[in-house]
């Protein structure tokens, strides 16, 4: 489920999830979180977290989601049913995301998620 985004958005609010003693490392709406333990299911991987990776930072923010087990560490954020998982670099630049679900009107629907570090941008991963 690969993503990017042409400029980094703040973004923050209610569901924000937080790790131990920490700030919230990203906001998962309600119909992103049903979406996303929808799509777990279906494709067996119930158990299993969802890692988010940065793959890249210049001129634009590349990321990378697929289903993973936790290493050794990780930042764990846990969610309405299900882990988002990341390696600390990737965490330091997804503080703060916004993960939501969006459909358009064009029939494109997907996992669309908000960089902070980057205002205005979004990167969006098809389903």
């Amino acid at each position: 489920m690969p993503g990017s985004a042409d400029t980094p958005a703040p973004s923050a609010g209610a569901g924000a999830s937080r790790p131990a003693g920490g700030a919230p490392v990203i906001v998962v709406d309600p119909v992103a979180a049903e979406k996303m333990r929808e799509y777990m299911r279906s494709r067996g991987k119930d158990g299993k977290a969802l890692r988010i990776w940065l793959k890249g930072l210049s001129r634009r923010v590349t990321y990378g989601m697929a289903f993973d087990d936790c290493r050794p560490g990780d930042v764990q954020v846990a969610c309405d049913g299900f882990t988002i998982v990341m390696d600390p670099l990737s965490a330091s630049i997804f503080d703060g995301a916004h993960l939501k679900w969006i459909e358009t009107a064009a029939g494109g629907r997907g996992f669309a998620l908000e960089l902070p570090a980057f205002p205005g941008a979004v990167a969006v991963s098809e389903a």
